[in-house]
């Protein structure tokens, strides 16, 4: 692990193998770690992320709210969950490692090669718990299988007013972000989330990064 970047708009590091803990919670967007496979980005939390000998990237959040982005994609990671991110491909979808294990594997083979059989099995064993799961499916999906998508996470938990089924199928950003908003309260209602300081770039110190090569 080795600090790439230190300016006065935060952290950039570089982790090419092994495993890193980042422990204190800040402003977002002030800490980034760039692996073989992603760019994790810190949006107010406490994580470990971990780098394989394959340079594959493991993202478990303890608390708070990690994004994860490859190939022009983006995955979300709410406390609880664990996102992949592989290399030479875009993140896997985040889930929480308590859904039912039939969920979590055909979660996986979506994510391998897209197939509209497994999605189904992904829609009919979620929980409202994995409402953040089915929401970081709905910008890998299109059409029948993006309404489907809509459909089951209207369903676990509602639309928030202001949003209608046809701006979320359009990918209206507004509509999504609210959306999200409303999944983040509804199944993290004691979440504390981002704690906003005096605006300047915290010190990194020790205790709050652990190295493990």
């Amino acid at each position: 692990m080795r600090v790439t970047q230190s300016l006065a708009s935060g952290y950039r590091l570089s982790l090419q193998r092994g495993k890193i803990g980042r422990r204190d919670l800040c402003s977002p967007n002030l800490f980034f770690v760039d692996t073989p496979s992603a760019v994790a980005i810190d949006l107010g939390c406490t994580y470990t992320l971990e780098v394989d000998s394959d340079g594959n990237s493991i993202v478990h959040v303890t608390h708070g709210l990690v994004s994860v982005q490859s190939h022009g994609s983006r995955s979300y990671i709410l406390t609880g969950a664990v996102c992949v991110a592989r290399k030479n491909s875009a993140p896997d979808t985040p889930y929480f490692p308590d859904a039912l294990p039939v969920m979590i594997n055909a979660l996986k083979e979506f994510d391998a090669d897209s197939s509209p059989g497994t999605l189904q099995t992904v829609l009919a064993s979620a929980r409202k718990k994995d409402a953040p799961t089915l929401w970081n499916l709905i910008p890998k999906t299109h059409g029948p299988e993006r309404a489907a998508v809509v459909d089951r996470l209207t369903g676990l938990v509602g639309l928030p007013a202001g949003a209608t089924r046809d701006g979320v199928m359009q990918d209206d950003k507004i509509m999504l972000g609210n959306w999200w908003t409303a999944i983040r309260a509804e199944t993290n209602p004691s979440l504390t989330w981002i704690v906003l300081r005096s605006g300047r770039k915290p010190a990194l110190r020790r205790r709050e990064i652990l190295g493990v090569l």
